[in-house]
């Protein structure tokens, strides 16, 4: 699930319930849609929100990111991204840009990589993981907080935009 910042009213979700496919909600959660989809094909790991746009949505599945400006209506493949899977992804707004930081299951060097380009180029920031990070998240009210949780369940947290952590216990 995940929520636009630039409103909270919408919402998008992947239901664990049977119920198939991208739902957006744009009412709060009362109410609930199924776009079109067309370009997706396999589940999502995960969805984020572009910060900057409540229709520009983020779908990271096994097959790569897939991106859609229009409410999931119309999802593209992000170019490079299929070879090394992004897992989990959280987005900042940085300016008149959007931030991205993923969890790519790159074989040599897994972990978080931060992207300045929409997810075509990443820099390494951290892959002492001690596991796949399964939920990355920004604090809202502190962009320079980040949260990333393992497969382990282990939570960790960085106070300095991704650059150094340790495990919140």
């Amino acid at each position: 699930m995940a929520i636009s910042l630039s409103n909270p009213n919408v919402f998008y979700g992947w239901p664990a319930s049977g119920a198939e496919g991208l739902h957006t909600s744009k009412d709060g959660g009362k109410n609930w849609t199924k776009p079109r989809m067309n370009g997706l094909s396999d589940a999502p790991f995960d969805l984020a929100v572009d910060p900057r746009s409540p229709d520009h949505v983020f779908a990271t599945t096994r097959s790569g990111l897939y991106e859609s400006t229009n409410g999931g209506d119309n999802l593209t493949l992000v170019p490079n991204t299929q070879e090394v899977p992004v897992v989990s992804l959280a987005l900042l707004k940085d300016g008149n840009s959007t931030v991205m930081y993923g969890y790519r299951f790159l074989k040599s060097a897994p972990g978080v990589y931060r992207s300045n380009n929409g997810g075509k180029t990443w820099e390494k920031l951290w892959t002492e993981t001690d596991g796949v990070v399964v939920k990355l998240a920004v604090a809202p009210n502190d962009p320079q907080i980040f949260y990333a949780v393992n497969e382990n369940n282990a939570v960790f947290q960085s106070q300095d935009s991704g650059k150094t952590w340790k495990e919140v216990k």
